[in-house]
């Protein structure tokens, strides 16, 4: 079979093409031929716009870099220059590290015994609703008991687990346990060994039986 369709130069323009191609691609080689220059506009926007993305992304990289080293350096100095040091960093650093600051700030105010202050920011950290509240709460109780605070700091860990992890829980009631008991509170701290008692591990099973019989103990000597 001989093809009877026109030879086309090499190196010929869309317009030359465009005359030997068959009638039904016309259509298709017009609308190209027409749009050429949108076309190439937007692959160069394009290309544009996927390197202005990996440039910020790369600047982006660098600047949590220097931001983590600088948090480092801050770290190693003594609790009363790291506080100013960190309250200062928080208004610079990426947003992503600033509950990681409080914490640090948190831990440096406990550190040069401003332990009202200290608790005041693990509970933010707390009430924020992230990753670390849990952990800031269960903190948040522990400064509040040095402040002599304890009634508070069980109700702190009451809140705490109710919203937290289940993994938790053991920690929480530890903790609780031993303040109400403390502060003579033994009902509490019975339900709270008793609660302990049912999920407890052979390791602090016998720990945890021999503090709710001397609980009961006590209590019914009381009662």
């Amino acid at each position: 079979m001989t093809d009877n369709a026109p030879s086309t130069p090499q190196g010929a323009t869309a317009e030359e093409l465009l005359e030997n191609a068959p009638e039904a691609l016309h259509p298709v080689l017009q609308a190209i031929v027409d749009n050429i220059r949108f076309i190439l506009a937007g692959i160069a926007v394009l290309i544009l716009a996927v390197g202005g993305t990996a440039i910020y992304k790369h600047v982006q990289e660098g600047k949590r870099a220097e931001a983590e080293a600088q948090l480092a350096s801050i770290i190693a100095q003594p609790a009363a220059q790291r506080v100013e040091a960190l309250m200062n960093f928080e208004s610079t650093a990426p947003k992503d590290m600033h509950t990681g600051i409080r914490l640090e700030l948190a831990g440096a105010l406990s550190e040069s015994g401003q332990h009202e202050r200290a608790a005041e920011e693990l509970g933010k950290i707390a009430k924020a609703g992230n990753g670390l509240s849990t952990v800031a709460a269960i903190a948040q109780a522990n400064e509040l008991t040095k402040l002599d605070r304890t009634e508070d700091a069980i109700a702190i860990l009451d809140g705490a687990k109710a919203t937290a992890p289940e993994s938790f829980a053991s920690i929480i009631l530890r903790e609780k346990a031993s303040l109400s008991e403390s502060i003579g509170d033994l009902k509490s701290a019975l339900a709270a060994y008793e609660e302990l008692l049912a999920e407890a591990s052979p390791r602090n099973k016998g720990f945890i039986e021999g503090k709710v019989a001397e609980l009961k103990a006590a209590l019914s000597t009381n009662s």
